[in-house]
């Protein structure tokens, strides 16, 4: 990404992570093939060594980081271990995604460990598989 220097961390840390579920998402739809979800996820690999750690934004990068080795992981299986890595890929997906939902409400509304836990899509997801 050429612009991050322009950006800050935690739109990095966003657009990163909505790049990941995109690509995770279309190969679990069946709208990509695992062919073009290794080559993505490469490619987004490759961005998100590049960005590192950053203070405040490790709990979206960390789990990003997570589902992408999923989906390269994922690209690579024979077809009777796709299914768990496909499991794995929709739990981890949903893990991004709250974790993207709750740095935006951090950034709006103050740190997440003042607010109580409620049941999330992970859970709701996991039980699916």
């Amino acid at each position: 990404m050429s612009s991050s220097a322009e950006l800050s961390p935690q739109h990095v840390a966003a657009y990163l992570a909505g790049k990941a579920i995109a690509a995770a998402q279309a190969f679990l739809d069946g709208r990509s093939d695992a062919e073009a979800m290794a080559k993505a996820v490469d490619q987004l690999y490759g961005e998100l060594l590049a960005v590192g750690d950053s203070v405040g934004c490790n709990a979206l990068l960390d789990p990003t980081r997570l589902l992408a080795v999923t989906m390269m992981r994922t690209a690579r299986v024979a077809d009777l271990q796709q299914q768990r890595w496909r499991c794995v890929m929709v739990a981890l997906a949903d893990l991004v995604r709250s974790e993207a939902r709750a740095l935006r409400e951090d950034n709006a509304n103050g740190p997440r460990w003042s607010r109580p836990n409620t049941e999330s899509d992970i859970m709701r997801g996991a039980r699916a598989c």
